[in-house]
């Protein structure tokens, strides 16, 4: 059954992603899902919960793709690979925008959605923090801590970016300050 939710899920996500939040009915997204109305309901038993399906499907794939062939190196090297992919992300697979901020304008009421996103920035922080933490080792806990913060924020920056200015402009705007993040953590 895991095997079923997972590709209902990964359906939802393209369905949202590309006609985003409020315009697809239910009719619509069991149509994208290509299963019954039983079987969407069944796994996910109200629009909401489809919402938050397809965002864990999303949150699941973008921080395996992002992490995926990056070096294994101390220093800037890792880092710089996450901005990097970030960078091909938006352009290919997201050039609409963070889909998790996509659905929490959608549903600015819904306290499950904005978990969902909660727990996703969260995480995406704790990748900087392990990332960090392996290539710079030698760096204090609470120095590391005060740069996954500040790469998550450009993180973020570099997404919001992406929509209105394209995602290689935005990629060379937050350069400068992934580069400063990371002189600071090589002098300390």
């Amino acid at each position: 059954m895991k095997d079923a939710a997972d590709t209902i899920a990964a359906r939802l996500e393209e369905g949202f992603d590309a006609d985003g939040f409020t315009e697809p009915g239910v009719d619509a997204l069991r149509e994208r899902a290509a299963v019954s109305l039983r079987t969407l309901y069944k796994h996910f038993p109200s629009r909401e919960a489809m919402v938050i399906g397809a965002l864990d499907n999303r949150h699941r794939s973008y921080l395996a793709w992002l992490d995926e062939e990056r070096p294994e190196t101390a220093g800037a090297a890792p880092i710089r690979h996450l901005f990097d992919r970030l960078a091909i992300w938006m352009a290919e697979r997201s050039p609409q925008g963070c889909l998790f901020m996509r659905a929490i304008a959608a549903h600015p009421h819904s306290a499950a959605i904005r978990e969902t996103v909660d727990r996703h920035k969260a995480e995406t922080r704790k990748l900087f923090l392990n990332v960090l933490a392996r290539a710079f080792p030698r760096v204090a806990e609470d120095t590391r801590a005060t740069a996954a913060d500040s790469l998550l924020l450009v993180h973020e920056g570099q997404t919001a970016l992406s929509v209105s200015r394209g995602a290689q402009a935005a990629a060379e705007a937050s350069r400068p300050l992934v580069e400063a993040i990371l002189t600071d953590l090589e002098n300390s």
